[in-house]
């Protein structure tokens, strides 16, 4: 695979996701909550809904994005 070919497959990847995001506000997520380690000692509970999920989502595929165009 070339590099043209994978900022098309990127593209097409991105698209997709837009599609999946959309269809997430029209399921159900319940809340849930989850436990984060601060540090060592320190945990905390926070609320985990679908803004969270869909952030966290968004912020891994950037990420990934980022790390592709800047390494390839």
């Amino acid at each position: 695979m070339n590099y043209i070919n994978l900022l098309k497959e990127i593209d097409a990847l991105k698209e997709k996701n837009n599609k999946i995001y959309k269809q997430n506000y029209i399921m159900f997520i319940p809340l849930s909550y989850k436990t984060i380690k601060e540090n060592e000692y320190d945990e905390k509970m926070v609320q985990y809904d679908i803004e969270n999920v869909i952030e966290e989502f968004c912020y891994k595929e950037k990420k990934t994005i980022f790390f592709i165009n800047k390494f390839l």
